[in-house]
């Protein structure tokens, strides 16, 4: 058994819309039951929601209760073909999560609490914790079929998370910040949709990504989405692990004999003299324009132009 364990996101937990938003009375309610759920719990909460860790427990048949225990007690010991000893496999049934970026051993996810919601992938279905595990795939089905799961890349707040996206340009705009969108391939199957006017914006924050096809130099300006290119040519959702994106993604990194600083937003000149550097401060939009690619589709492959 496969699943998807969504819980709110802590950056929405943060804001003000959170403290008057509904759901509170659903994660902070005694006895939540099946007829509590079907009157409170509203399709569209789905939005304020974000994949924090799958798990894999396809190895043996496990319920949803199981999947709690484990969770809770962070451990899943299992019998070692041949010796017959227990063994700790929590590490190795977990995916696809977020870490701490002081402490990269701190994994940022909670416990399984109330109002937490599961995603069953072999059976297709939903549920939120309360009393029992409530079904509740019958209330999403006008959200869930038209959103997939994309990576967020955000270079202000230097964070990768896993984000569920409304498969529509307009969607696109708002988690990118944006009002236009360009695409640049990531590789194989995978996109990223990027703001077609970040190097026109100031105040602005880049990353660079490592291994782009067709020769982009991999410097990213502004927030980027990754989703997976879909086989008619529309978006599906990525089919890449939040772990096999992190290692790509620096957040300061050398471009063009500039050094960018990740805390200033600042390309800086620099030369190496013996053990020190000496450096010039430029503006954060001096990187070159020329240099900036945008991918057009030409038969099933994306090739860049340089513009």
């Amino acid at each position: 058994m496969s699943y998807k364990i969504y819980q709110i996101d802590t950056e929405f937990m943060k804001s003000d819309d959170y403290i008057h938003h509904p759901i509170r009375n659903i994660q902070f309610r005694n006895g939540m039951d099946q007829k509590f759920i079907d009157e409170n719990f509203k399709a569209e909460f789905i939005r304020i929601y974000k994949n924090v860790v799958d798990v894999d427990l396809s190895s043996k048949e496990y319920d949803l209760w199981d999947l709690y225990r484990i969770l809770n007690v962070h451990e899943h010991e299992v019998y070692v073909a041949g010796s017959g000893e227990l063994e700790d496999r929590y590490e190795d049934i977990l995916s696809n999560y977020e870490t701490s970026e002081k402490h990269p051993d701190m994994k940022l996810f909670a416990s399984l609490s109330i109002g937490d919601i599961v995603y069953d992938e072999e059976e297709s279905k939903y549920y939120i914790l309360g009393n029992d595990f409530f079904d509740i795939t019958e209330k999403l089905p006008e959200y869930v079929d038209n959103l997939v799961d994309g990576i967020l890349i955000d270079p202000f707040l230097k964070k990768i998370t896993n984000v569920k996206v409304k498969n529509d340009l307009k969607d696109f705009y708002r988690h990118l910040d944006c009002n236009m969108v360009e695409v640049v391939s990531f590789g194989d199957v995978n996109d990223l949709w990027v703001d077609e006017e970040g190097l026109l914006k100031g105040d602005q924050r880049f990353f660079k990504v490592s291994d782009l096809p067709f020769g982009h130099h991999g410097v990213i300006a502004g927030k980027a989405l990754l989703l997976k290119c879909g086989d008619n040519g529309g978006t599906e959702s990525t089919t890449l692990d939040i772990h096999e994106v992190t290692s790509r993604i620096s957040w300061d990194f050398e471009h063009n004999g500039k050094l960018y600083n990740s805390e200033t937003g600042l390309f800086n000149h620099f030369e190496i003299i013996g053990s020190g550097i000496v450096k010039t401060i430029d503006k954060p939009r001096d990187i070159d324009p020329r240099l900036r690619h945008k991918s057009r589709v030409v038969g099933k492959q994306k090739k860049p132009e340089v513009i």
